[in-house]
């Protein structure tokens, strides 16, 4: 039996609109930059990744066509 989408779709809508989800996010950021020694690689490494996350969380407030689907 397939699941109802509309309903998996708002589930997820909830998830990567949720706090804990941005928390993840920003911890998985953290990992990746805790081997980098070089300050000036750090801070520009920082620069992109916290641009990437807010292009990302600005995405996700919608339910855009990359991972909307309806019944």
């Amino acid at each position: 039996m397939k699941p109802n989408q509309k309903k998996e779709t708002d589930k997820l809508y909830k998830y990567f609109n949720s706090h804990d989800h941005r928390v993840e996010r920003v911890n998985d950021v953290l990992k990746e930059l805790n081997q980098v020694q070089d300050s000036t690689y750090f801070f520009n490494t920082l620069d992109m990744f916290l641009k990437n996350l807010k292009q990302e969380f600005e995405a996700k407030k919608y339910k855009n066509t990359m991972w909307y689907c309806h019944d």
